[in-house]
């Protein structure tokens, strides 16, 4: 029989008592001598012939005998739970010590999720700065658009100015040449 784990106190008291108790069944001739004494004593009062002393005899030796053996297999059957109890309280170890390692593993997972969220929200921070560049820039880029649209509209009603005071001013020049030449001929 193994030695067993403090877990199993109530397996370990029980196997004390079974020791204790099961020393008659070690010694059977100790058991049958204790038998018979009692059985012996109660028929020499019973029973007051030799006949009938010795079939009490034969009875209670039979009987020490039948004990013996019932208290062999009861110590035997013992013997057997508390293998399987020791068997049962190792397999509970052995659990207890998967169970640790999964929540090691678990507490790990847990910090890499963390981890991960927080680095999502960074990403996520940063693509909206970046959208919110990318829209700052479109609308500048809008505006430039529209300046330069102004800019190109002004430039146009200025060469069309310039032509009209180029136009204005060949004019102005034949009709002073036209006077010039009228005074000069007059």
């Amino acid at each position: 029989m193994r030695s067993l784990p403090p877990q199993a106190e109530p397996t370990r008291r029980i196997n004390d008592t079974t020791r204790r108790a099961g020393s008659a069944s070690r010694s059977p001739g100790l058991c049958n001598t204790y038998a018979r004494k009692a059985f012996l004593s109660l028929a020499r009062r019973v029973v007051p012939t030799r006949k009938g002393f010795a079939i009490v005899a034969a009875e209670v030796k039979n009987l020490a005998g039948q004990t013996a053996k019932a208290t062999e297999e009861i110590a035997a059957q013992v013997d057997n739970i508390q293998d399987a109890t020791a068997d049962a309280v190792e397999a509970i170890q052995t659990i207890s010590v998967t169970m640790q390692e999964v929540d090691r593993y678990t507490g790990a997972i847990a910090t890499a999720v963390e981890e991960q969220g927080t680095a999502t929200g960074n990403i996520s921070r940063s693509v909206s700065a970046a959208a919110a560049g990318s829209q700052q820039v479109a609308t500048n880029v809008s505006a430039v658009l529209k300046t330069a649209r102004e800019t190109e509209m002004a430039a146009q009603k200025l060469d069309q100015d310039s032509r009209e005071v180029a136009d204005e001013a060949d004019q102005l020049r034949s009709t002073i040449d036209a006077f010039l030449g009228a005074v000069i001929a007059a």
